[in-house]
């Protein structure tokens, strides 16, 4: 998802064909994975006033649907910037769902939770 007049990035969408692990090495494996992800989103973007200073993250593995929010403090950014490590350098992440693409009432509670996000990144395009 990215703003029309200033370009950036404003949420990343993955698809992958395997459903995801439920042992906790594969769910390590995708934790991994999804925070490298949203440390990119981070670091290219910065600190946002959108979703009240969240990123977002959409993944669909098979027939599930999540959606990952992350914040950073204020001093995460900084170690993104400079590499010094402080005492309150951390990334928190949400994970929400899952919702399944074959459960219409899923389908449609998710819709309208992306169509808020897409409501408030365009809205954000005038704010930031």
């Amino acid at each position: 998802m990215v703003t029309k007049n200033s370009g950036k990035t404003r949420g990343l969408c993955e698809v992958k064909r395997k459903q995801l692990g439920h042992t906790d090495q594969s769910a390590a494996t995708v934790s991994k994975q999804e925070t490298a992800e949203l440390v990119g989103l981070i670091k290219n973007n910065g600190s946002t006033v959108f979703l009240n200073g969240h990123h977002h993250l959409t993944s669909q593995y098979a027939n599930e649907i999540y959606l990952l929010f992350a914040k950073a403090q204020v001093s995460y950014h900084e170690y993104l910037k400079k590499g010094a490590i402080g005492n309150d350098d951390f990334l928190v992440i949400q994970r929400c769902g899952p919702w399944r693409v074959n459960d219409p009432a899923c389908m449609e509670q998710l819709a309208v939770i992306i169509l808020a996000i897409v409501l408030l990144a365009d809205k954000a395009r005038f704010v930031s």
